[in-house]
């Protein structure tokens, strides 16, 4: 197995600095733990760890304030707060050199399996068990499988994936017995090695003594992922800035507070006007842009667009016509902001969002709309912010009116009284209360409350059930949770409970985790289902947008996510290219519309489930922060309009995925073809085959692949030509940064 290697740090500031500090992956963010010296006094400041081979995102902190990007990092994803972390790749230098198969030299170091890792054995149902192996890279012919389930029996592994230094090798067996024991031989030239639970067996006369693994099924959980989510095709609304279908419910008031108890007025723009620089209370004499939608981040913060749930209800043919057969829908409770995230209850429509002034009118809206959806074949998932509240939360406002004598003093993390009213806190008169990212106007919950707990699992069931008997037609169909390792940080336990809490109330609901890096240890089958594959979206970016890493690089970081993830989650992952949290896709790739489709076209043929952010589509752009909220365009602004050419390109990805069952549900196996612009992969299903090829470069690329396949000629469905086989060779011609989906 891979040893530990010494990293050395180091960051030359461009100024004079009181201190450095490191943090990142390796030590879950803490911003003081890791001070980095100027040892030699010439201003490079520098620290040794001793890390695991793997990749590690991380950054420097000057003088306890200020996050700085590391200059000299091996690559850069984004951070979720508008800038980006380095990304570090630590390799064990013993695995570094390519083996060379066929010479009976075999690595025994990188061979490794461990039955207690999912990565390794994965059970997918039960009589049915995932099994891989790990190999050096490129270094044997063959990997076997020696199992026994009450007869001896021997499969051949496939390679399923290769990052870094290693190659993985896979099969799934379906076994008679629960209970069963296994061992492998790996082979290479006239080398045969053993590998069982004690390691390595070389010599043939020892054969004897192997001690298999041992596996039993029926004691462990199988993990379950929903069905319906193989086939989703996913959009996400933002309410506020999706389309405004009634006027009337129009927010009055902004969050920002006047004074202890007053909010300032909302002062609603036209739907196409831009907001400028300027303070975050807008005004009746702020001038608004009328030829530029962007949104900047001062007053866009807090700013209302009037977007609402009817707006949303209006637009369904328009989602229709798109595709989409899935929605998830940003935080729609009642909360001052524009967001949402910051609600006044979770059990509580925003009747800003629906019938203004009746929040009971407001929920039969939205249980309405829910009921609407499903009858069109549209799923729909909510937003379950469980780590903070508002400042506004009955519960929260309770002590701030009664202090120590609150009932609900302890549902919140306070740590002295009164509470600063949140018009009273600034710097140096922070938050008394523990609150997200030192925000007071998002005060955390003590999740390890019972009383907490037993609240946020009420509301749960209640939007799984609004009607309360049982009739699911009525409810949502999955949540996506809000930061969920700051819960798991309090209560290591608490997904897990609230997973068999929600299951128990349906089993098909979907449960999908905001975490921006390796989010194994959530996907062990007993938290979530999948996560938002912000991982998926900086290859993508890095590949296909900006032409930073070649197809080989492309390869190896979607090989690890499908080597790090369980099948099960890799068949409903998340996949996106943006969200509310980051720059719209179109702006990080300067505008390349060219690029954006063909990112599409990944997106739809690729393993998983594509979401589209709204807006995205008709080619809608933005930076970071309130400007990728912009208002959906609809008509012909004069300034600007939608892209009707690419939302014709996305309708058109959409069918082929819709129609075609083998990007849904099938299997997917890398082709190598030895060009660092074209990424060629397949997908399979019973008897269905389809061949997809990605060409980022700018230059028609021509193609002969073997395939196993009748002389004669096929259909290429993306561009709806005919391309033929004949011996046994396939030949296609792709357009410069385009793609080509072959159904054989």
């Amino acid at each position: 197995m891979p040893e530990a290697v010494e990293v050395t740090f180091t960051y030359k500031p461009v100024i004079s600095v009181e201190k450095v500090n490191l943090a990142g992956d390796f030590n879950d963010w803490n911003p003081e733990e890791i001070a980095l010296f100027d040892k030699n006094g010439d201003g490079t400041y520098e620290t040794t760890l001793t890390l695991s081979p793997g990749e590690y995102q991380y950054k420097f902190i000057i003088n306890d304030e200020t996050w700085i990007k590391p200059p000299n990092a091996d690559y850069y994803v984004n951070d979720g707060f508008g800038t980006r972390n380095g990304v570090i790749q630590v390799r064990d230098k013993r695995f570094k050199d390519t083996g060379t198969k066929g010479t009976g030299q075999i690595l025994i170091d990188a061979l490794y399996h461990d039955n207690t890792e999912v990565c390794f054995a994965n059970p997918i149902a039960e009589d049915k068990i995932s099994i891989r192996f790990q190999t050096k890279r490129n270094d044997i012919e063959e990997v076997l499988l020696c199992y026994n389930d009450g007869k001896e029996r021997e499969v051949n592994l496939e390679k399923f994936a290769s990052f870094e230094y290693f190659d993985f090798y896979k099969t799934i067996i379906e076994v008679e017995s629960s209970k069963f024991d296994y061992c492998f031989k790996i082979k290479d030239g006239d080398r045969v090695i053993c590998y069982d639970e004690q390691g390595v067996i070389e010599d043939a006369s020892k054969l004897v003594e192997v001690k298999p693994f041992q596996y039993d099924l029926s004691q462990v959980e199988i993990f379950k992922t929903p069905a319906w989510v193989r086939d989703a095709i996913f959009y996400q609304i933002f309410p506020d800035r999706f389309y405004n279908g009634n006027p009337d419910n129009d927010p009055e008031k902004i969050e920002i507070y006047k004074d202890e108890e007053k909010l300032h007025d909302a002062i609603i723009p036209k739907w196409e006007e831009g907001l400028p620089p300027g303070p975050a209370v807008v005004t009746e004499e702020t001038e608004f842009i009328e030829d530029d939608n962007c949104i900047h981040p001062e007053g866009g913060y807090y700013i209302f667009y009037g977007g609402d749930l009817q707006g949303i209800k209006k637009k369904l043919p328009y989602l229709e016509k798109l595709g989409i057969n899935a929605i998830y829908l940003n935080p729609v409770f009642k909360g001052t902001s524009n967001h949402k995230y910051n609600t006044a209850g979770y059990e509580l429509v925003d009747d800003t969002l629906a019938i203004k002034g009746d929040l009971e009118a407001s929920e039969e809206y939205l249980i309405n709309l829910i009921e609407e959806l499903h009858s069109r074949g549209i799923k729909v998932i909510f937003d379950a912010v469980f780590n903070h509240t508002g400042y506004e939360h009955w519960a929260f406002q309770d002590i701030v009116k009664n202090g120590e004598n609150s009932r609900y003093l302890d549902w919140y993390n306070v740590e002295s009284l009164p509470i600063i009213p949140l018009y009273e806190q600034d710097e140096d008169n922070p938050p008394n209360y523990e609150c997200w990212w030192g925000f007071g106007h998002l005060p955390e919950l003590n999740v390890r409350n019972p009383e907490v707990q037993d609240y946020l699992f009420e509301v749960t069931k209640k939007w799984m059930d609004p009607k309360g008997n049982g009739d699911l037609s009525a409810g949502i169909d999955g949540w996506r949770l809000d930061v969920p390792n700051e819960v798991k940080d309090a209560v290591p336990d608490f997904w897990k409970e609230w997973r068999r809490f929600v299951k128990d109330i349906n089993p098909e609901a979907y449960i999908v985790g905001e975490i921006w890096d390796d989010a194994s240890g959530y996907l062990q089958g007993d938290e979530f289902d999948a996560v938002m594959n912000y991982r998926f979206r900086d290859a993508v970016i890095r590949f296909i947008g900006l032409g930073e890493m070649h197809a080989s690089e492309f390869a190896d970081e979607l090989s690890k996510l499908r080597f790090q993830y369980p099948e099960q989650a890799n068949q409903v992952m998340f996949n996106l290219i943006g969200s509310h949290d980051t720059s719209r896709y179109l702006t990080v790739i300067d505008g390349d519309k060219e690029r954006l489709k063909l990112t599409a076209f990944f997106q739809m043929t690729y393993l998983g489930a594509p979401m589209v952010y709204y807006g995205d589509e008709i080619g809608m752009e933005g930076e970071d922060g309130s400007d990728c909220r912009r208002t959906m365009i609809w008509k012909d602004r004069g300034y600007t309009k939608p892209d009707y050419d690419l939302l014709e390109n996305y309708q058109k990805l959409i069918k082929i995925r819709n129609e075609e069952v083998a990007l849904r549900r099938g299997t997917i196996e890398e082709v190598d073809v030895d060009d660092s612009h074209l990424y060629v992969f397949k997908r399979k299903y019973k008897t269905e085959e389809l061949i997809i090829i990605i060409n980022v470069s700018e230059n028609i690329v021509g193609l002969s692949l073997d395939v196993d396949k009748d002389d004669g000629q096929y259909l290429e469905l993306y561009n709806q030509q005919k391309v033929e086989v004949k011996n046994g060779r396939l030949t296609v011609r792709v357009s410069g940064v385009s793609g080509a989906v072959i159904k054989l």
